[in-house]
């Protein structure tokens, strides 16, 4: 059990360079994790992707502290994958975005959709087929934080 350890450098090279045998140990304690602990698990399964590293990836996504440690830790990870993997693993991601009884934060939203993008290109655009209006309105609300105007916000959706 890896309860009660503290991550450092060294032990996170070390897991991320077992592999699979870690990750039981660290998806069991993922959820009762401090943040900072949280991020490095995730950023070790992003190098070593596994069965349990990619179930806990898919639901880190989707938690608006951990969305952006856990797109790149998934990019990183279909990296890795066979192309079945990751066409796969871009359908979980379609699935979970397209998940009308959901609400996901903007950020969360673009970030799914750019992770969805890099993992399958062709899997952005049935999303935004069949959600592109919520999903739209999500990310121009997320320009319009940024600062952005609105006529800004729409010609960087229209292309």
């Amino acid at each position: 059990s890896l309860a009660g350890v503290q991550f450092g450098d060294q032990i996170d090279t070390l897991l991320a360079s077992m592999g699979a045998e870690a990750h039981h140990a660290l998806a069991g304690v993922f959820d009762g994790a401090d943040p900072d602990t949280r991020h490095r698990i995730l950023r070790i399964f992003g190098h070593q992707p596994g069965k349990e590293a990619l179930g806990v990836l898919k639901q880190a996504i989707v938690d608006p502290a951990l969305t952006q440690t856990a797109g790149d830790a998934l990019r990183g990870a279909a990296e890795e994958l066979p192309e079945a993997g990751r066409k796969g693993l871009g359908q979980d991601l379609v699935k979970i975005l397209g998940d009308k009884k959901a609400e996901h934060d903007p950020e969360v939203e673009a970030e799914m959709l750019g992770c969805i993008g890099a993992i399958d290109g062709h899997a952005h655009r049935a999303v935004l087929a069949r959600n592109g209006t919520r999903i739209r309105t999500s990310i121009r609300t997320l320009l319009r934080s940024w600062g952005m105007s609105p006529t800004g916000a729409r010609r960087v959706l229209r292309r």
